[in-house]
C-alpha cells in the first residue's frame, strides 16, 4: 500500500500523498491560524503561508492596503491623526495614527469652584477621576459657602 507503488509512470502526485487537497487551516504564526484552507494537493510536512490578498487597516482606520494574510501581523501605518474620541468624550486624539488606547486628554480647561468665587486650570483627562475630586461641575476651593455640592 505505499502510494510511491501507486503511481503511474507519468503520474505528478507527490510521493506519501493521497492526490486529494490538503485543505488543512493555515497558519499566519506558529500559535494562530487564519480561516483559509491550503489549496495544495496532500503533502508531507507543513503546508505553506496563506497566500491569500486581505484589506488591512491602520490603527486609525484611514488607510488600508493589501497584503498577505501570512502577513496578518504587518500593520499598515499612515501620518495622519488619530482623531478617535478620547474617555472624556469631548476631544479627539491629535497623535499620528497609532496602535493601542489613546492617552489621557490632556487639553486645559478652566472650572469654577462650586461658590464661583475660583477659577483653575485642570487637564481634562483628570477631570472626574477620583484622585481629582473635580468634577465637570466644578472643584471644591475650600470656603465655605452654604451650597448644596449636588
Amino acid at each position: 500500500n505505499n502510494p510511491a507503488q501507486r503511481r503511474g509512470k507519468g503520474d505528478m502526485t507527490v510521493p506519501h500523498s493521497c492526490g486529494e487537497p490538503c485543505k488543512k487551516k493555515l497558519a499566519i504564526s506558529e500559535d494562530v491560524n487564519c480561516h483559509h484552507r491550503c489549496h495544495q494537493l496532500c503533502h508531507p510536512g507543513p503546508c505553506p503561508p496563506c497566500p491569500v490578498t486581505i484589506t488591512r487597516y491602520c490603527p486609525c482606520g484611514k488607510t488600508s492596503s493589501r497584503v498577505r494574510c501570512s502577513q496578518y501581523s504587518v500593520l499598515p501605518s499612515c501620518d495622519k491623526s488619530c482623531d478617535k474620541m478620547l474617555d472624556c468624550g469631548l476631544h479627539k486624539c491629535i497623535l499620528i495614527c497609532h496602535e493601542g488606547a489613546c492617552s489621557s486628554c490632556d487639553v486645559s480647561v478652566e472650572l469654577l469652584c462650586y461658590c464661583k468665587r475660583e477659577k483653575k486650570s485642570f487637564l481634562c483627562g483628570d477631570i472626574g477621576t477620583e484622585m481629582s475630586g473635580v468634577t465637570r461641575k466644578g472643584f471644591s476651593c475650600g470656603r465655605i459657602c452654604n451650597r448644596s455640592l449636588s
